[in-house]
């Protein structure tokens, strides 16, 4: 029984390259190492988090003369401090990606399959 299904595969496999032709050529590309934009991005984010925190509760806090509790305080700080720090990390990652020396060039094959014309079949 599995060896009809093989056959039925391979035969259906036929059908479609024969509907189809290929044609393959050899091209030479640039390649470049790119950073990626969200790692740095989450970094910034994290590091300007982690200042917010140490800025906020490093700070003498008495809650009889203070407006605010602190934690409210270092919402708001977070807040600005994680857009500001992601912002930084995507121009840090804009900034590495400028700055990376050359770029390699590859042999690459380029494959194009366009349907079989009913007169060539």
């Amino acid at each position: 029984m599995a060896e009809e299904s093989d056959e039925i595969i391979d035969a259906e496999a036929e059908d479609v390259e024969a509907e189809y032709v290929e044609t393959v050529t050899e091209e030479q590309v640039r390649v470049r190492r790119m950073p990626k934009v969200g790692r740095w991005m989450a970094l910034g984010g994290a590091v300007f988090g982690i200042a917010a925190a140490v800025a906020t509760y490093s700070v003498p806090y008495d809650p009889d003369t203070a407006g605010y509790d602190r934690n409210v305080v270092f919402g708001f700080v977070l807040l600005f401090a994680l857009a500001f720090g992601v912002g930084i990390g995507g121009l840090a990652a804009a900034v590495a990606e400028r700055s990376t020396r050359g770029a390699r060039v590859v042999a690459a094959e380029h494959i194009v399959a366009r349907a079989r014309d009913d007169d060539s079949a």
